[in-house]
């Protein structure tokens, strides 16, 4: 008969700002013990890592956390600014959004959807929608 083995995943507690995706290894972290920018400062909570949407961990408490740091290739033919901008020619990714449309006109009306393709880097393509066909 075989023996099945279950382990518990062990998932920590951080402690967080209300609505906040970076988290926090201690409750004093002078990062949370800043006052905010603006407003009111939201509560400290303290939460399992794993009902974090898309967790970020603060650079003050986790040191030796890995940081990603992306390269933007410039295209001479479409930045003429001096900015790398995402296009076709330097690693871009074209994906579609819809924009409320906020002018009257012969075809549209105030509140209608314009739906229209750009070009975003490929670390931030997972907020769009891919481009159909």
């Amino acid at each position: 008969m075989s023996e099945v083995r279950h382990t518990l995943s062990v998932v920590p507690m951080v402690y967080r700002r209300s609505g906040s995706r970076s988290f926090h290894k201690v409750e004093d972290c002078p990062q949370l013990r800043k006052g905010p920018a603006r407003g009111t400062q939201k509560p400290l909570e303290t939460v399992d890592l794993d009902q974090i949407h898309h967790p970020r961990p603060c650079r003050t408490c986790y040191t030796d956390a890995p940081r990603i740091k992306v390269g933007r290739r410039y295209c001479p033919l479409c930045n003429k600014n001096g900015r790398p901008h995402p296009c076709e020619h330097n690693g871009g990714v074209k994906v579609t959004i819809a924009q409320p449309v906020t002018y009257i006109s012969l075809l549209r009306d105030p509140g209608d959807e314009d739906v229209r393709a750009i070009w975003v880097w490929p670390d931030r393509a997972h907020h769009y929608e891919p481009l159909a066909g």
